[in-house]
Order: structure tokens, then sequence, then C-alpha cells
């Protein structure tokens, strides 16, 4: 009688059993993992791509000049300093979406 063959197959088979335990346990947490990081990609480029719409949007409404007009400058104490607001709107934006995606589960 060959017992080499019969123990070779219990072994095979506890060795299958514990590889198929570890990819249940594993799978899922890193199916879950890269779904996050798409998800957070997706937002990085959405949040970029719409603060930059917004900053384009804002410059040719003419923003920037309305709120230089309205004496945005004077308030600041600064009549050398370009403050854009077009750009902060763009900044803002891109960080409200940013926040959104990395808080989204």
């Amino acid at each position: 009688m060959n017992y080499h063959i019969l123990t070779n197959h219990f072994y095979l088979a506890a060795l299958q059993d514990q590889v198929g335990q570890v990819t249940q346990a594993v799978f899922p947490s890193l199916s879950s993992f890269v779904s996050a990081v798409v998800i957070l990609i997706v937002g990085i480029i959405l949040a970029s791509w719409l603060g930059g719409i917004v900053r384009s949007f804002t410059i040719r409404i003419g923003f920037d000049e309305l709120f230089e007009r309205a004496g945005v400058k004077k308030l600041l104490g600064r009549k050398d300093a370009k403050f854009l607001i077009s750009s902060l709107l763009g900044w803002a934006v891109k960080w409200f979406i940013l926040l959104f995606f990395i808080t989204w589960q």
C-alpha cells in the first residue's frame, strides 16, 4: 500500500483549505481598498476640473473686476496685492468636492 500518496493528498487538501480561508479574508478587504482608491482618483480629477471651470467662468463674467471696484483691496489694506476672487472660488469648489469624495463611502 502506498501511504505516501495518501498523506500528500491530505496535506494538499489542508493547504487548499487554508489558502481558501486566507483568500476569503483578504479579497473583500482588497476589493474595498481598490474601489476606495479609484473613487479618490476620480474625485481628485473631477474636483480639479470643476475648480478650473468655476475659476475660468468667474473670470469671464468679470467677478475679479467687480470685487476690485467694490474696494476689496482697500479693505484688505493692500493696494498692490493680487487678490483674485475667481481663484478663491475655484479653490473652494475644488476642496469642497474633494472633501465630498474623501468622506463618501
